[in-house]
């Protein structure tokens, strides 16, 4: 997959728009989201994966205030050849080769769809949980972008609302790719939503882990501070 870098303006008017819709404080906890050391141990060593999983999409939805709980399901391609299936009327099918890392259902459904999360680690599949419980949020809030495609503000969305770090772990290729805008832009999505989300500067400040995050922070949160200026 062949990620983006939306411009400064888009990332700027995103975070505006989504300033407007929504709460001044839009999120039950006023920081960014922090995930428990404890949740990577039990999920590294845990033999059933979905336990854990669904103990941090409660997290997330405990972070952002959502009363209603999201289920989360497992899926996996079926392995060779001989996996198929038989339908409804006798004919065997094709085996099932998902093209999808994440998936959010919603309407009666309300369920995040995770494919071959075996063959992620724990911190892509955090930042797929972030991408897809974003997705559930902007749907309560029927939240809509029309000047952008919708999975790239919904990345900005996620960072926007407090899962960015989660995206600049997680976004990481080993081998695959995962996320829909480039790690550059999901740095300054966090500067600019410091400043519009109030966020304490310094300690999302010492959450960055490479000297171009933390430039393109600083820069974001310099650009975003004038723009409200102005």
């Amino acid at each position: 997959m062949n990620k983006v870098s939306p411009s400064v303006f888009k990332v700027i008017k995103s975070c505006r728009y989504l300033a407007n819709k929504l709460a001044k404080i839009p999120s039950a906890i006023h920081e960014t989201y922090n995930i428990s050391e404890n949740y990577r141990r039990d999920y590294q060593n845990s033999d059933n994966r979905i336990d854990v999983i669904q103990k941090i999409v409660d997290s997330m939805g405990f972070y952002l205030g959502n009363l209603h709980k999201i289920n989360v399901r497992i899926i996996k391609d079926d392995q060779s050849i001989f996996d198929f299936k038989v339908n409804t009327k006798g004919v065997a099918e094709k085996p099932t080769n998902y093209s999808f890392a994440g998936q959010w259902n919603g309407s009666n459904v309300q369920c995040i769809t995770i494919a071959n999360e075996q063959q992620y680690r724990f911190d892509n599949c955090m930042a797929i949980l972030a991408h897809e419980y974003t997705h559930c949020f902007l749907e309560q809030h029927n939240i809509i972008c029309e000047f952008l495609n919708n999975e790239i503000f919904t990345d900005i969305a996620a960072a926007y609302l407090g899962f960015g770090f989660l995206l600049l772990r997680g976004y990481q290729s080993y081998g695959f790719s995962i996320g829909y805008i480039n790690n550059s832009s999901i740095s300054f999505t966090i500067g600019a939503a410091v400043v519009s989300r109030k966020w304490k500067f310094f300690p999302t400040l010492m959450k960055c882990k490479s000297v171009k995050e933390f430039v393109l922070f600083l820069f974001a949160y310099i650009v975003f501070t004038g723009s409200i200026k102005s």
